[in-house]
């Protein structure tokens, strides 16, 4: 098996922090087991005991199919049928040195979804990197921010997102959420293309406003409801004012039982 290297930048994708950590240390191990075609078996035990050979005790049949799905609504990789079999190939996968896959290619839907040089049946088209080149892994550099649908709609950046989110005053953890949610849709709004992720954005704010029974007044931080910061601090002062009430309440009890004519100043 070639050696790979994963970009510097896969830090930042976006599909890829939509992960828990445990999703993502078996999409990393996942990476260096698929072939240079970007596949794999999807086989549940055959994936459990080639990407945790020495943690079995600890991870079982069901853990990985877990991981295997949380990898699948993220965009990161699909699987599939072919043969009897199951099978899964990885998204954004470019270069590799074999000239073939022991694996068979998805269907062709799935291809343009994991939009990848490699598989279309095993016909790459003209423009698609030479085989032969050293391996190079793409699949968890998420560019959905840089690439323009073809019907006009670009995925936002982070930083847009974040803009807009402190604007409406979404917590950053909807903001994954929502990041997560759409980015494994592919920016689809039921069948249709997203047309705006502001409105978007929008409504999922009004949507976790109402299941948190928030909604915010002109009176709070502008019209924003408090961090959770300061919720901690209004609670802790709370607890400080009831205790220094018991307290002075204790002291008087005191104070009358030695004196009853003691009359508190």
């Amino acid at each position: 098996m070639p050696n790979r290297y994963v970009r510097e930048d896969a830090i930042e994708s976006e599909r890829v922090n939509a992960l828990s950590w445990q999703a993502e240390v078996f999409f990393r191990r996942l990476i260096n087991r698929v072939d240079d075609f970007g596949r794999f078996t999807a086989s549940v035990p055959l994936l459990r005991a080639s990407i945790f050979p020495l943690q079995l005790a600890k991870v079982s049949d069901k853990d990985v199919a877990k991981l295997v799905k949380e990898c699948e609504q993220c965009g990161l990789l699909a699987t599939y049928d072919a043969d009897g079999k199951r099978f899964l190939a990885l998204a954004k996968w470019e270069q590799g040195r074999a000239k073939g896959s022991k694996y068979p290619p998805p269907p062709d839907d799935i291809s343009e979804r994991l939009q990848t040089y490699v598989y279309k049946r095993g016909h790459p088209p003209t423009n698609a990197p030479d085989s032969d080149s050293d391996s190079d892994t793409h699949s968890d550099s998420d560019t959905d921010a840089d690439m323009k649908d073809s019907r006009g709609f670009t995925p936002p950046k982070r930083e847009e997102l974040d803009l807009h989110a402190a604007k409406i005053g979404l917590p950053a953890v909807e903001v994954d959420k929502f990041v997560a949610f759409y980015a494994s849709k592919n920016w689809m709004v039921g069948k249709n293309k997203m047309k705006s992720w502001h409105g978007a954005m929008t409504g999922w704010k009004l949507r976790w406003d109402e299941r948190n029974g928030q909604h915010a007044s002109a009176g709070q931080r502008g019209g924003m409801q408090p961090t959770a910061a300061e919720r901690r601090n209004a609670l802790i002062a709370g607890a400080d004012a009831t205790q220094r009430q018991a307290e002075l309440t204790a002291e008087r009890e005191r104070r009358e039982q030695q004196d009853p004519n003691w009359v508190p100043i």
